[in-house]
């Protein structure tokens, strides 16, 4: 037994373990909310969650890359990846704003997906954005650039879960939510591509 609590205490004495785990356990997270996102998607024909779960697809791979680079020894490779990251958040926000923005022009409602479900949605989404919020800030203090993309990612894709919970909660209020949805997504899509470019000025240009 103290063998165990020594180990336990050692663990979560280690900053790195500890960071390499949480951070492992929320890619795990990520890879398994967006597949729940598209599978419904695709079972409703509700796209948007297609879309969404692209979103948090990206999440997971910026999480994964950054795994399997953040302790590389070589500056050059972390701020390639860090770009690589932050292109791949400018196309995905930049695909949000067109998908969204098109319910201005072609509006459409999401179905009713239960009381449940929705409440679930808009209560792993705020927590989502929270945590967001306050790990990018920690980052910003850091010259980290693959840290501080990561982060950036989360927020970003915290936002588009915020207007996946906007979309379902109007859903079940049986409100035409097509012009709200359009203007919140097209917003949220604009954040993403503003952090992606915001980072990608910040990010040193890798040396050849």
């Amino acid at each position: 037994m103290e063998k165990k609590k020594g180990l336990i205490k050692s663990f979560f004495s280690d900053r790195v373990k500890l960071h390499k785990a949480v951070t492992f356990a929320s890619m795990l997270f990520n890879f398994a909310w967006s597949t729940i996102k598209i599978i419904i998607g695709i079972v409703s024909k509700t796209y948007f969650f297609c879309v969404n779960g692209i979103g948090t697809l990206l999440t997971g791979i910026a999480k994964k890359t950054y795994l399997d680079n953040f302790e590389n020894e070589d500056e050059n490779l972390r701020n390639k990846k860090a770009l690589v990251m932050n292109a791949l958040l400018l196309i995905i926000g930049a695909t949000y704003i067109v998908y969204m923005g098109r319910l201005f022009k072609f509006p459409s409602n999401a179905p009713d997906y239960g009381l449940f479900a929705s409440i679930a949605i808009a209560t792993v989404s705020f927590a989502e954005l929270i945590l967001s919020v306050g790990n990018l800030i920690k980052a910003l203090k850091s010259k980290n650039y693959m840290l501080y993309s990561l982060r950036g990612i989360n927020l970003a894709c915290s936002g588009f879960s915020v207007v996946l919970t906007q979309v379902v909660l109007l859903a079940l209020c049986k409100i035409d939510g097509s012009f709200y949805n359009a203007i919140s997504g097209t917003i949220f899509g604009c954040f993403a591509v503003m952090i992606a470019v915001s980072a990608l000025i910040r990010i040193p240009k890798p040396k050849r």
